[in-house]
């Protein structure tokens, strides 16, 4: 039994249609949560009804509104002050956990104190298809503890990432992070995962353990293809990290071009101001060209392609410093 204590944290907005589904995949795990708080941000629709049957039903799971609608990051913030947890886990509403998760995850933290946060692969999954595809991290072939030496080596161009739906986060490691920046909209949780994880280092469990549905309507879709917005964030997130509060991860994200993963906009923020050169390489520059293509035509990008794609731009980087 882990000594552990999880908090389930659900920030929702308008998503009566999957709520219900996404608590009961939450309160069915393995492991039992040792609370479940949703935060309802002034929802127009009957979302409200829906999660008080659960609340209802389980006597972890309480409800708490918003009078006005303030936006997930600040939601986020809200349940973090509110939870007891020792760990913490950010459920969306329109998300699924997939059986074994919490279970599988916590006993991971228990083994490793010292990592930040632990995370698995995840699947996508569309409405009108059903499950799309897995999103492999490839982190490792089995699960494991990652220094934060170690994350910035197996992110370096794009390689790998950390799926949101899958991370159970140290609360510990959180706080120190400072929780959820409002301007970073729907990168908020990237932002945070990255820097907890070039940190304290990371837990990676190599299977699909969460499941994201891609809703054309989603936030993080709708932002993600509005270009004015994109530069907007860009340009928030280079002058957040040249803030004193992260001179210690700043080389990290520098090393991973792990702000590759916001394409054009990116390198946009970062050419237009000196100072932010230092984020940018050979080897990091056609990373974010690559993902803006992806991006754009919506591409699933084969493993043996980003794989032949890394190792064109390591050559090119290695050629230009004189290193065989």
């Amino acid at each position: 039994m882990s000594l552990l204590k999880l908090s389930v944290l659900m920030p929702n907005f308008n998503h009566a249609q999957y709520v219900a589904e996404a608590l009961d995949a939450i309160v069915n795990q393995s492991f039992k949560p040792f609370e479940v708080i949703v935060c309802d941000d002034n929802s127009t629709d009957n979302s409200v009804d829906i999660i008080q049957q659960l609340v209802d039903r389980y006597q972890f799971v309480r409800l708490i509104r918003n009078n006005a609608n303030v936006g997930v990051n600040s939601s986020c913030n809200k349940l973090i002050a509110l939870a007891s947890g020792d760990c913490l886990f950010f459920a969306a509403a329109d998300d699924r956990v997939l059986p074994g998760l919490f279970e599988k995850s916590m006993r991971m933290l228990e083994l490793y104190p010292q990592a930040g946060l632990c995370c698995s692969d995840a699947v996508n999954f569309n409405n009108q298809q059903g499950f799309d595809h897995i999103k492999h991290s490839r982190m490792g072939i089995e699960a494991c503890y990652l220094s934060a030496g170690e994350v910035v080596k197996v992110m370096r161009g794009g390689r790998s990432s950390i799926a949101p739906v899958t991370c159970l986060i140290r609360r510990s490691c959180l706080m120190k992070a400072g929780g959820y920046i409002p301007e970073l909209k729907w990168n908020g949780d990237w932002f945070l995962n990255s820097v907890i994880a070039f940190r304290c280092g990371i837990c990676y469990i190599p299977e699909p353990l969460g499941c994201q549905r891609i809703l054309r309507s989603s936030y993080s879709f709708v932002g993600g293809h509005n270009w004015r917005w994109r530069i907007r964030l860009a340009v928030d997130l280079a002058n957040l990290l040249n803030l004193p509060e992260h001179d210690d991860v700043r080389d990290s994200f520098r090393k991973s071009c792990n702000m590759a993963y916001f394409g054009i906009p990116m390198l946009y923020a970062l050419f237009r101001c000196r100072k932010n050169w230092k984020y940018l390489s050979l080897l990091a520059i056609p990373y974010f060209i690559w993902n803006e293509v992806r991006l754009f035509f919506g591409l699933k990008t084969p493993n043996v392609l980003k794989m032949a794609y890394y190792h064109l731009g390591r050559t090119i980087y290695n050629e230009k410093r004189g290193v065989r």
